[in-house]
């Protein structure tokens, strides 16, 4: 899921080919973008992209790579050009989740990290580091934005699901663990009850 993404109005695609991103139309079957990273790799074969995703309003495109760098990219002018560019931790960025508004961006990284990134005026650190709860993890199989973007839903190894309370900044209990991965998940309209399903 990380490496390829569709744009918010289903009109493009966004995936790793080598060592590019390509975003490709899906009306007119072709491609319209190539992005290659612009910054020097940290060691080898790191050059390589691992994620992707589109800001919610489709004019970014956030590409994450195998050495940690992460790169903005406005998609939207007639030049695509880069936003920005850092590299706050030196570990391969798994996957990518928004906030339904757009403003924070959850980073999961290979080594049991997940980070939260406010976008808003550039990049600020919101709660950087290791957010995961639990050893189980080795990396965050997908993270979702739940509860209009309150909420942070972080699925990782041996079926293990943590929820990250955003405006509190703390993980909520209890943590739940079962023999499967945690797929997808149902929040309940008042946030008292959520489901789960589970691939087997």
């Amino acid at each position: 899921m990380g490496r390829w993404r569709l744009s918010p109005d289903s009109r493009l695609v966004a995936f790793a080919q080598g060592e590019q991103i390509v975003v490709w139309e899906l009306e007119r079957r072709a491609a319209v973008l190539t992005i290659a990273r612009v910054s020097e790799p940290d060691g080898f074969l790191d050059n390589y992209p691992t994620a992707v995703i589109f800001t919610p309003d489709g004019a970014n495109l956030i590409i994450g790579y195998r050495d940690g760098q992460l790169e903005i990219w406005n998609i939207a002018e007639a030049a695509p050009c880069l936003v920005a560019a850092f590299r706050p931790h030196r570990v391969q960025i798994a996957n990518f989740a928004i906030s339904p508004d757009g403003t924070l961006l959850a980073v999961a990284y290979s080594q049991n990290r997940v980070a939260l990134w406010d976008l808003r005026g550039g990049i600020e650190a919101v709660a950087p580091g290791d957010l995961l709860p639990s050893a189980r993890f080795v990396s965050s199989e997908r993270l979702e934005f739940l509860r209009d973007g309150t909420l942070l839903g972080m699925f990782g190894s041996f079926g293990s699901l943590a929820l990250w309370d955003v405006p509190a900044r703390r993980l909520l209990d209890p943590r739940l663990e079962a023999a499967y991965f945690a797929e997808s998940v149902l929040l309940s309209p008042d946030a008292r009850n959520l489901g789960v399903h589970h691939r087997l």
